[in-house]
């Protein structure tokens, strides 16, 4: 057990047993279940509106209608039809385990193209082990404890229907497309999913471009809205950590493909966030950033040896002069190049708002192209233990199956509790990661809601300061935040007006012009320089959220005759 140094009202806390946050199971407020669940009228009735609204309204940067209707399904189902924290993960659970169900389905029908033995036993043997190493997998648990990553649930749900269909050759390539839409409409983390299959028809020596046609009208229809949709989230100064080129983000996703890589054979110190240190985009000390630089290197190198592979076996279908790819050599390739193509809408090169390291929930998919590995492997492993005809092997290998799903499998009961409530993610990702400033921010604001002022609140407010970045200017913002939270509102203001006098380019930017406004009604009583600058922000709001906020401003000022003036400043 280990107590976090110095945090007045705390408990004690462990990372070996997250089972002691989990008194009840709520929605985490801090995070996005507010606006998807809470707060979100349109979910909670089945209605014509509702149903329209659903179908045309993006939220968080996202356009995921089917998400929508799937969280207007779980409120119908719940008891009294009345929004229900453990029922969404309940249905969550029931999709996870249909995914499942699907994937052992589908690794037969991809292990026949590449397999050197016709045994069907063991190939539905192979797929059914394989099938449940990812179903415990621990890095899947987010999107069955979070309730707002159910999405990735649905979304793969379709991935596998439309793989399914697409192996099937009496299937349309229509139904493939529909399958594909559906999953994109779900969540749109599964537009790379037509990259894959061609991967997949490379690799089985089945590549012919026309029938991909619905499927690439899908995609180009798919591509417009999630651009669209993401507008805001792709903004260089959408978080704290602004990534400002290309190479930056390259790196990033290098990190992140290669991390979960890592993760999917030894799973360890998983938590709901994953913070990225400020210096790791750090030109000038590249040293810090040594870590990312080792990662370009495996993944190109990889990359070489993967697409060299795949390029021979197109070549080979042009001429019988070749010797053919041994079929292991043909699905680890396939298998890690799926990997990466359905990684790419989540590894980073795509800005999504918030950058981290990585997210559990951006594996969820991608692992489905690793699984195939597994089934070869315990394929191979079944194929040489029955022509030994060794009992003592068939035991040893009966127990090393149980051993890695039984431990996967526990570490995967004791993750469940730390999505019960904000309080357990909390304590428990801080247990792992003291200095993890966004969680340190976020738990801050999350007592001071909850809590009021207090020791303990007034403690994780400071701490933010010592860990919050410091470069670019949604840091300047929340480091100001932080002050005027602690009742400090000079310094905040300070820090506003310093960064607008030094940084002109930034002085479109509604936020901040917000609060610069504000600070100045406060210290110099400029009400027309005021009333015309909130005027100019509200014309340069580009989220529906802070141009009300803004307006709200710009009205109560214009009717403020003495007194304290309520704007509200924003970050």
């Amino acid at each position: 057990m280990k107590r976090e140094e110095g945090a007045p009202g705390a408990s004690p806390i462990s990372n070996s047993d997250p089972a002691q946050f989990c008194p009840n199971w709520d929605f985490l407020l801090t995070w996005d279940d507010e606006s998807n669940y809470v707060s979100n009228d349109n979910i909670k009735a089945f209605t014509v509106p509702n149903l329209l609204s659903w179908f045309t309204a993006v939220k968080i940067n996202v356009y995921e209608p089917l998400g929508w209707t799937l969280k207007a399904l779980t409120v119908f189902l719940s008891p009294d039809s009345q929004l229900n924290a453990a029922t969404v993960r309940q249905a969550s659970l029931i999709l996870h385990s249909a995914n499942a169900f699907l994937l052992a389905l589908t690794i037969p029908q991809l292990m026949k193209a590449f397999s050197a033995t016709s045994n069907t036993l063991h190939h539905s043997l192979s797929a059914s082990i394989a099938a449940t190493f990812w179903a415990v997998h621990p890095a899947n648990v987010e999107v069955i404890g979070w309730p707002s990553a159910q999405p990735y649930s649905l979304a793969c749900f379709f991935i596998l229907l439309a793989t399914l269909a697409h192996c099937n050759s009496r299937s349309s390539s229509w139904t493939v497309a529909f399958f594909y839409s559906c999953a994109c409409m779900s969540k749109s983390a599964a537009v790379t999913f037509p990259g894959a299959i061609m991967v997949f028809d490379i690799a089985r020596k089945d590549f012919k471009p026309a029938k991909y046609t619905p499927t690439i009208a899908v995609l180009t229809l798919v591509l417009l809205k999630t651009f669209s949709a993401n507008i805001h989230g792709s903004d260089v100064n959408a978080d704290l950590i602004p990534m400002n080129n290309f190479g930056h983000k390259i790196l990033k996703s290098a990190y992140t493909v290669l991390m979960y890589a890592s993760m999917f054979i030894l799973p360890s110190n998983l938590r709901p966030h994953y913070a990225v240190d400020e210096g790791w985009f750090d030109n000038v000390h590249l040293g810090t950033s040594a870590d990312l630089v080792m990662a370009v290197g495996y993944v190109l190198g990889g990359a070489c040896i993967v697409g060299g592979i795949m390029v021979k076996i197109l070549a080979e279908g042009q001429t019988k002069t070749l010797n053919p790819t041994p079929p292991p050599l043909i699905i680890s390739a396939a298998s890690i190049a799926c990997y990466v193509i359905l990684f790419l809408p989540t590894c980073g090169i795509i800005q999504h708002g918030m950058v981290q390291k990585g997210g559990d929930r951006y594996a969820y998919i991608p692992y489905l192209a690793l699984i195939p590995l597994v089934a070869a492997g315990v394929n191979s492993t079944l194929h040489f233990l029955s022509s030994s005809k060794s009992k003592v092997l068939q035991i040893l290998f009966s127990i090393a199956a149980l051993s890695v799903v039984s431990s996967l499998s526990i570490y995967s009961s004791k993750q469940v509790c730390i999505w019960c409530n904000d309080e357990s993610m909390y304590r428990f990702s801080l247990s792992i990661d003291p200095t993890d400033w966004r969680m340190v921010d976020t738990y801050a604001e999350y007592i001071l809601n909850t809590e009021g002022k207090s020791s303990r609140g007034e403690y994780y407010l400071k701490k933010s300061l010592e860990v919050l970045p410091h470069r670019g200017v949604k840091s300047a913002l929340t480091r100001a935040k932080t002050h005027v939270m602690l009742g400090d509102a000079d310094e905040a203001c300070t820090i506003y007006t310093d960064w607008w006098n030094g940084h002109p380019e930034h002085h479109k930017l509604a936020l901040l012009m917000n609060n610069v406004a504000i600070c100045q009604l406060r210290v110099n009583g400029q009400r027309e320089f005021v009333q015309n600058m909130l005027f100019e922000a509200v014309g340069n709001a580009n989220v529906e959220m802070h141009k009300d906020a803004i307006e709200n401003n710009y009205k109560l000022l214009k009717s403020w005759k003495e007194g304290n003036y309520e704007g509200a400043l924003l970050w």
